[in-house]
């Protein structure tokens, strides 16, 4: 997928590093336009589902805070229906610090008679493949293929690494996976990756109806196999041993 600018939010921080944020629209090519920034712009947080600090899970969100009174251009099509819409990547300086998709659904616009202000919420997509599942194939042994549906061999065997990959590609977004995680089996070449050389049959990624399990669910159960966890950090994603 094809993202192009077409916003550009900057900001100078205290230590003098100039911060931006860039909003990329799919499939534009034209001029990218500038919005002000408010007081605390960019705010990064972590997000986790528990207490634990084990969580094998951690999300990530950058909150945006424009300032929109004297700007007379186009907005975000905040109606959107395509999660996948606008690509937000943030730096500081020329270093990444988050990458992920702007949520239409976490907008807030104040209604005064002062500075209008325009807060959004981007995702740095880890909780969205909670509601895409593995597979959208027939996973029975001896299905009938109906309206386009493929046949899937739920008897063949995939790396670790190849699913994860599985996983991440259905985000559609450009990503780097960084993997940190040194428990090895007796016999396994420790030259090597673990996750390349560890093979799960597909049918383990089933539940007890048949329907595939969630992406979410799935690099859960793995990260926490291996004592890891799977979070995102400068525009990358990470699984590491805790």
């Amino acid at each position: 997928m094809v993202w192009g600018i077409k916003w550009q939010i900057s900001a100078k921080g205290k230590s003098g590093l100039i911060y931006t944020c860039n909003i990329q629209e799919k499939l534009y090519s034209d001029t990218p336009m500038i919005i002000d920034a408010s007081a605390r712009p960019f705010v990064l947080n972590a997000l986790s589902n528990s207490d634990d600090p084990f969580n094998p899970i951690l999300s990530s969100e950058l909150v945006l805070t424009l300032d929109i009174t004297d700007y007379t251009s186009a907005l975000p099509d905040l109606t959107t229906r395509d999660d996948k819409k606008y690509l937000v990547s943030f730096y500081e300086g020329s270093n990444i610090v988050f990458q992920g998709y702007l949520l239409s659904d976490a907008v807030t616009l104040n209604f005064s008679t002062g500075r209008k202000i325009l807060t959004l919420s981007c995702t740095d997509c880890i909780g969205m493949l909670q509601s895409i599942p593995y597979l959208l194939n027939y996973s029975s042994v001896t299905p009938t293929p109906e309206q386009g549906a493929v046949l899937v061999d739920i008897n063949t065997t995939e790396t670790l690494l190849e699913v994860l990959f599985n996983c991440l590609d259905k985000l559609e977004l450009p990503y780097y996976l960084n993997i940190g995680c040194n428990i090895y089996a007796t016999d396994m070449d420790e030259t090597k990756d673990a996750f390349q050389q560890i093979l799960y049959y597909k049918r383990n990624w089933q539940n007890s109806d048949l329907t595939w399990m969630d992406c979410r669910t799935i690099i859960e159960t793995i990260a926490k196999s291996f004592g890891a966890q799977f979070f995102h950090a400068k525009g990358e994603y990470w699984i590491a041993n805790q």
